[in-house]
């Protein structure tokens, strides 16, 4: 009689993993993924977190330019040779909201030892072109590119910002679901710890 055996072989994809600011510059981690590994969530330098399905702001190119220097029409593989260079967005873009579909690393210097620099895939569906890409959302949210109303708020900031809501809730003047979509967003601020 004779046996087959059957290997299954799994690949570390990144799927489904969270990652910090500090594992993409971490030597030991960032031989861990490869390029365009995807991510469900990421918390940058600054403690803000972005997620799969998390609303983002774009705020004015960098500079004061009419072109926008890390946010890019359709959906760019980074460092993917093309027979064209992307598309940057245009300043018509600035104060649009749009949604995370996904977020991948990338290499920084295409060297696997390299520091990690996250992709974030956008879309707002109502707008052509629907698909956007933000490479290395790190430099997009320093340079004002993208807004993060939350990313420099304290404690004591983000309670009372949820308090003034929860007032707005009892006047009926936002609806249950508003103040619960705010209240998760400020949530993780109140309950880090500043140690």
């Amino acid at each position: 009689m004779l046996t087959l055996t059957i290997m299954l072989l799994f690949v570390n994809t990144g799927i489904g993993q969270a990652l910090t600011f500090q594992e993409t510059q971490d030597i030991n981690s960032v031989s861990n993924y490869k390029d365009n590994d995807k991510i469900e969530k990421y918390e940058m330098k600054n403690g803000s977190e972005i997620k799969v399905g998390a609303s983002l702001k774009f705020g004015a190119p960098h500079l004061g330019e009419n072109e926008f220097q890390n946010c890019f029409m359709g959906e760019v593989i980074p460092y993917n040779s093309l027979l064209s260079a992307p598309q940057s967005l245009k300043d018509d873009f600035m104060d649009e909201e749009v949604i995370v579909t996904k977020i991948t690393v990338a290499h920084s210097d295409r060297s696997k030892n390299s520091p990690l620099i996250v992709v974030v895939y956008v879309e707002n569906p109502n707008r052509w072109p629907k698909k956007r890409t933000i490479v290395d959302i790190e430099k997009a949210m320093a340079s004002g590119e993208i807004k993060n109303e939350f990313a420099e708020m304290s404690k004591e900031e983000a309670m009372a910002k949820l308090k003034e809501a929860k007032d707005l809730l009892e006047l009926e003047i936002i609806s249950q679901s508003q103040y619960d979509a705010l209240k998760e967003k400020l949530s993780p601020i109140i309950l880090k710890d500043k140690h």
